[in-house]
């Protein structure tokens, strides 16, 4: 467990901060961690089996004193698509991100990235707001960057099939088709956890921060256009190599 303590002003590892009526912190912890803290912040039951199902689903509540976010990640592992939860708590007093006890290196990476941003939020009239956002904004920018990679690679197929016909190309065209579709799949979801968040049934968010957040709905929503763009470009790549075959 590691994250930083708003009210002091320092960053802690191992143990969540002492909590007062003006505090206010945020921390990125595993599963397994989540346990020791749900009684001392009044998670319900039911948000914490969520926690531990770890059963890829997106899905947003807004509970009492709280919202919950399951989120779905997922990055290319050896011609597949791997996915892993991650779930938000975000109240007015704390922030905290539930991420898998043993996760993939890029998922390491975004979240090495999010833990960097937590001092930063100092400086913000609202830093949980802000870091609820920028976490948003790392799913957007992630899934942004992997989809741009399945584009060049589906361009470059495209470009291979005119090129030269090859049986192996079959294979390709199915994994890049297969690829597409389940970002397709999770960005659907995604899309619509973007207006949950706006309808703001605990009034988290604040007047002054609901204007980066109608950006963030607007985001997931081209992503998720973006990754039907590209299902039905495998589609097209599909067409061309059976017109190729039936050619030959």
């Amino acid at each position: 467990m590691r994250g930083f303590d708003y009210t002091a002003g320092t960053g802690f590892d191992g143990q969540m901060p002492k909590r007062s009526s003006d505090s206010r912190f945020a921390l990125i912890c595993n599963t397994d961690e989540a346990h020791s803290m749900a009684n001392a912040l009044g998670w319900h039951e039911r948000t914490l089996r969520e926690c531990e199902n770890l059963d890829e689903s997106v899905r947003h509540l807004s509970l009492s004193g709280y919202d919950f976010v399951s989120l779905v990640y997922a990055e290319p592992d050896e011609g597949a698509v791997a996915q892993s939860e991650i779930n938000l708590f975000y109240s007015r007093d704390y922030l905290a991100l539930i991420v898998p006890t043993k996760p993939g290196r890029k998922l390491l990476g975004l979240i090495k990235s999010i833990e960097g941003q937590f001092e930063d939020a100092r400086s913000r009239k609202n830093p949980l707001s802000y870091l609820y956002f920028c976490i948003l904004d790392s799913f957007a920018a992630d899934y942004s960057e992997t989809l741009e990679r399945l584009e060049d690679e589906m361009e470059d197929l495209s470009e291979a099939i005119e090129r030269r016909h090859q049986k192996n190309q079959s294979a390709e065209i199915s994994r890049l088709r297969k690829s597409a579709y389940t970002y397709k799949k999770l960005l659907r979801a995604l899309s619509y956890i973007g207006t949950q968040i706006l309808v703001d049934e605990n009034d988290l968010l604040g007047r002054d921060q609901v204007r980066y957040f109608r950006n963030i709905d607007t985001r997931l929503i081209k992503l998720y256009d973006f990754a039907e763009n590209l299902y039905d470009l495998s589609s097209e790549l599909l067409h061309s190599y059976d017109s190729k075959s039936a050619a030959r």
